[in-house]
């Protein structure tokens, strides 16, 4: 994600997309996965909609790869297993 920096046009959507990847990773480590994946889809909703209109605030070939890379991700979590979470 980082080495994608430069592919968006403010530095806000950027960090709230990076925050996003660290919520992610903490669930992950904290073994709730079944919480991770919901994160991972809010990302990739985020960079369809940073990537769409007319304004785009990522690049569309970013967007996409990194789009693909959550995706990946979030099978992994599926074959794992997602767990039991607690409120």
């Amino acid at each position: 994600m980082v080495a994608a920096q430069t592919s968006f046009t403010n530095q806000s959507s950027f960090t709230g997309d990076v925050a996003e990847l660290d919520e992610t990773s903490t669930k992950l480590t904290e073994k709730k996965n079944a919480d991770a994946v919901p994160k991972l889809v809010d990302l990739r909703t985020t960079l369809n909609s940073l990537a769409g209109g007319t304004e785009a605030k990522v690049d569309a070939g970013t967007a996409q790869t990194l789009n693909g890379e959550a995706q990946r991700v979030i099978h992994c979590i599926n074959a794992i297993g997602t767990g039991t979470t607690t409120a």
